[in-house]
């Protein structure tokens, strides 16, 4: 079993420096899927994008069925590109930037920016609130050799916090935000 760390340093820690936390929603899981909606907050909880996002291709059914969002919701909507370079490049390269599952988040901005001819910058900092979570719990799977990963609404609950509204990129990262906040009490 991994030795503990002192989870509630480094949450504190983090949250002193001022990370953004982000949130997307996607077309799908698959390497060739983009994003289709973005939200960023400060640790206060000020949302500083919350954008819908018209990708280079259509949003499948299934993916509609999970966040809710639609052909018609996107039509109008910026593209990536234009998000990338307007808001978010600068927030990345400025903060730390958390999310529940960092490691989906940034594959998947990541593969947007490839569709775009852009790179993902080197030198983002990153920090990834469902390990940090896990960890805080405690739960080793032995089986897959790390603390056991919950899902967001799990955490939440876990927390005492009500996890109503998700699947969107802007209650998600509120969520997040609250449950890197819960573990630093």
């Amino acid at each position: 079993m991994k030795p503990a760390r002192n989870v509630k340093e480094i949450v504190n820690t983090l949250i002193h420096n001022k990370p953004v936390i982000i949130d997307t929603e996607t077309t799908g899981l698959r390497n060739s899927d983009e994003i289709i909606e973005i939200a960023v907050v400060d640790i206060d909880g000020n949302v500083l994008v919350n954008t819908l996002i018209h990708p280079t291709q259509s949003v499948p059914l299934d993916a509609s069925g999970v966040h809710g969002i639609t052909e018609t919701d996107i039509k109008d909507a910026p593209t990536f590109d234009i998000v990338w370079k307007g808001q978010l490049e600068e927030l990345f390269q400025r903060h730390i930037v958390c999310a529940y599952n960092a490691d989906f988040d940034m594959r998947m901005f990541g593969q947007t920016l490839k569709i775009y001819g852009f790179h993902l910058p080197s030198g983002i900092k990153t920090a990834c609130i469902m390990k940090l979570f896990a960890e805080y719990r405690g739960d080793w799977d032995y089986r897959k050799n790390h603390f056991r990963w919950f899902k967001l609404k799990e955490a939440a609950e876990l927390c005492g916090i009500d996890p109503a509204g998700l699947h969107r990129a802007l209650q998600d990262t509120q969520l997040a935000r609250k449950v890197l906040l819960r573990m630093a009490e």
